[in-house]
């Protein structure tokens, strides 16, 4: 009887400590799930209109530039809404740029945090507190070396 209520805690430790990462990771997703990336080729006059001022930030390969929507007249798509215009470009006569969207649940946008940062590579970070539970989770658009640009760790074009 003494070694089976050992054994039952002991097979409950090691279970609780096997399925603790698994959890955390359904938690970084969760937070990662209330902001995402629709890439665009261009913008209507009506979406300009709505902006506010545009911060950028440049490094050796190029620059991101992060052109948030008024807060009054920001797009909306069903749960979603427009948070800014994000962009990556070299700065190069003739080259092409990568941006598009970001998008972030109507209930997060007021706690979204922003920081553009130019080193090892030009980027802006979007972050916020999910739910009030500290729930933090840093979602990257950055321009790296490679002239790569990515949303969230995943390639989402390449300027020529």
């Amino acid at each position: 009887m003494v070694f089976f209520r050992h054994g039952i805690l002991a097979l409950a430790a090691i279970l609780f400590f096997v399925a603790l990462p698994a959890m955390a990771d359904n938690a970084k997703q969760s937070c990662a799930s209330d902001i995402r990336f629709e890439g665009v080729s261009s913008i209507s006059i009506n979406s300009l209109g709505w902006l506010a001022i545009p911060k950028s930030i440049s490094a050796a390969e190029g620059s991101v530039v992060f052109w948030p929507f008024d807060t009054e007249s920001q797009p909306v798509q069903a749960e979603w809404s427009a948070l800014a215009i994000v962009l990556a470009n070299s700065g190069d006569i003739g080259a092409n740029s990568v941006g598009g969207i970001i998008w972030v649940k109507k209930t997060k946008i007021s706690g979204v945090k922003i920081d553009l940062i130019s080193r090892p590579a030009a980027s802006v970070t979007f972050s916020f507190d999910k739910d009030n539970t500290n729930c933090r989770e840093g979602v990257k658009f950055e321009l790296t070396n490679s002239s790569e640009v990515k949303f969230g760790g995943r390639t989402v074009g390449k300027i020529n």
